[in-house]
């Protein structure tokens, strides 16, 4: 397979008029690097395409735009208009230093990694700030290294990641559209099914700009049991090829089942939830009723070091439905006074 780039840069955006310039300049700025920069415009029905329209004659910059189809849709069509030898995938709303991708390519090239990952510097955390688990860089070639190094990795997010474009398309990788929660993770846990080297490079930054409480991420997710589900087959996919995930997961986290009732309960409690106290109940009662062997069969297995979550897989493995709604709608309502407060901060 011939490539035309060392990189595809992929950005999706959808009504992002007030970040996407920043987004974009950024990109445009990474130094010693042959790339391209495809942009997907997912519909926007703010200024978002007259900014576009400002680097149409960039020889580097591919515009797409397509009916609103959802951020998986607009990924998978980057991916399909990508010649680069990797594909690095970023948000409309983040930005990045001069070198980041420039010296991630020097990594994967000089040790042929499949793939490469970096730091993730967060503005605006509801943790005030935050950055991903090591400054260091790490050479990942055995499957206990990468096990144990999953923190790093970041895998809850395609960001900030150099992907081959040969695996997305010889292995048929791609977003799942039918996701409205979670397909970051799915991808990138599908993705690891054929990695056996992995570069993590610590010492520059994707930067994630945490300005908006009413992102997709922070909005209630319809049909959220779907997706766990689908979480949960791609994850035991990947435990069954690498067991030693699991086990060096579980010696910081909740086990992951609980972790996905954690994140179906937290949304239930959203801001733009649409349910009824009865119907948030209801769902819970559901879920507790389909899932119970994720209750029952990783009671007492996982190891956070987090405080909340210590409560969290506690109160789960409670199995009582009262207990659980409390919980989690108080758990809500923090996590969004949190957000604010650290706004307020990153302002000042």
């Amino acid at each position: 397979m011939s490539f035309n780039y060392e990189v595809s840069i992929i950005l999706p955006v959808y009504n992002a008029e007030k970040t996407v310039y920043k987004t974009i300049v950024s990109v445009l700025s990474q130094e010693n690097l042959s790339f391209e920069l495809i942009i997907i415009d997912d519909g926007s029905t703010d200024t978002t395409p007259t900014i576009l329209e400002q680097f149409k004659n960039n020889p580097i910059v591919k515009i797409v735009s397509q009916p609103n189809s959802g951020v998986s849709s607009a990924r998978n069509q980057g991916i399909k208009q990508a010649t680069g030898k990797y594909c690095f995938f970023i948000d409309s709303d983040d930005f990045l230093e001069k070198s980041t991708i420039s010296e991630m390519l020097k990594m994967a090239n000089q040790k042929k990694l499949d793939l490469v990952c970096c730091n993730h510097r967060e503005i605006n955390t509801t943790i005030m700030d935050s950055e991903s688990e090591s400054k260091e860089s790490m050479l990942l070639t055995t499957s206990t290294e990468i096990a144990k190094a999953l923190d790093s990795l970041y895998l809850q997010s395609a960001c900030a990641k150099l992907f081959k474009l040969v695996t997305l398309k010889k292995e048929k990788i791609y977003f799942k559209k039918e996701m409205s929660l979670g397909e970051d993770l799915n991808f990138s846990l599908n993705y690891l099914l054929y990695v056996k080297r992995v570069g993590y490079i610590g010492t520059v930054s994707y930067i994630i700009n945490n300005i908006n409480p009413y992102s997709l991420s922070k909005k209630y997710a319809f049909n959220l049991e779907k997706d766990i589900t689908i979480q949960h087959n791609s994850w035991q996919e990947l435990i069954t090829i690498n067991p030693e995930i699991e086990k060096e997961y579980e010696k910081k986290h909740i086990n992951f089942e609980h972790y996905l009732l954690k994140v179906y309960f937290g949304n239930l409690f959203r801001f733009n939830s649409p349910l009824s106290i009865k119907d948030k109940r209801a769902k819970i009662k559901r879920i507790l009723i389909n899932k119970s062997e994720w209750i029952d069969l990783y009671k007492g297995r996982g190891n956070p070091q987090s405080v909340i979550d210590r409560i969290v897989m506690n109160v789960i493995c409670t199995n009582n439905l009262f207990l659980i709604y409390f919980f989690f709608c108080i758990k809500e309502k923090l996590r969004r006074l949190m957000f604010f407060v650290g706004k307020k901060k990153y302002k000042s």
